[in-house]
C-alpha cells in the first residue's frame, strides 16, 4: 500500500507516517511539506492507495482550496483530510469537496485503523459528530434533561436508572 501524506509541519508528517507504518506491515508512505508538490507528484504517479491531506492552519479557504486540488489530482484516489476539529460544518463542507474521509488528529489509532480500513473499501468515514445537531448540546446533557423529564413527580427513579433511560431514548 502507498500513501502519499501531504502534510506541512515535519513532526506531524513523521507522526503520520510512522502511524501508518505501524498499523499497516507494508506501508510504504511518501512525505510532501507541500500541496503544490504533491499535485506535481500525483500528476506523474497515479500508484498511491490513498491521499492523507491534513488541513494547514486552522483550515479555511486555502485549505480546502488544496483539499479540492488534490482530489482532482488523484483522480479517483481516495483522500482523506486531517483536521484538529470533529466541528460538523467542517466535516460537511470537507466532504462536500470530495474527501473520502475526515479523521480529527486527535483520533485513537484504532480510530484510524478503521476508518482508514473503510476508506480503502471503498467507503465513507466521517466522525460521528457529523450527525450531531449544529447547535444541540452534547448527548449526556441531553440525555439527563430529557430523563429528568421521564422520572417525573410519581415514582423518583434512582440517578443511574433516570441516565439509562434517558440514554435510551436517546438510541
Amino acid at each position: 500500500m502507498r500513501v502519499l501524506a501531504v502534510v506541512d509541519a515535519v513532526l506531524y508528517r513523521y507522526g503520520f507516517a510512522s502511524a501508518l507504518r505501524e498499523l499497516f506491515d507494508d506501508a510504504s508512505v511518501v512525505e510532501m511539506p507541500r500541496v503544490d508538490q504533491a499535485l506535481e507528484l500525483l500528476a506523474q504517479d497515479s500508484g498511491f492507495s490513498l491521499v492523507l491531506y491534513q488541513q494547514p492552519g486552522a483550515g479555511g479557504a486555502q485549505a480546502l482550496a488544496g483539499l479540492e486540488a488534490l482530489v482532482k489530482a488523484a483522480r479517483g484516489i481516495p483522500v482523506v483530510a486531517i483536521a484538529a476539529t470533529e466541528r460538523r460544518e467542517d466535516i460537511h463542507e470537507v466532504v462536500g469537496r470530495g474527501a473520502r474521509g475526515y479523521i480529527c488528529g486527535a483520533a485513537s489509532m484504532t480510530v484510524l485503523n478503521h476508518a482508514l480500513g473503510l476508506v480503502l473499501s471503498g467507503e465513507l468515514y466521517v466522525p460521528s459528530s457529523a450527525f450531531r445537531a449544529a447547535s444541540s448540546p452534547r448527548p449526556a446533557r441531553r440525555a439527563a434533561d430529557l430523563s429528568a423529564r421521564l422520572a417525573g413527580p410519581t415514582r423518583p427513579l434512582t440517578p443511574r436508572q433516570t441516565e439509562i433511560i434517558g440514554l435510551l431514548a436517546l438510541g
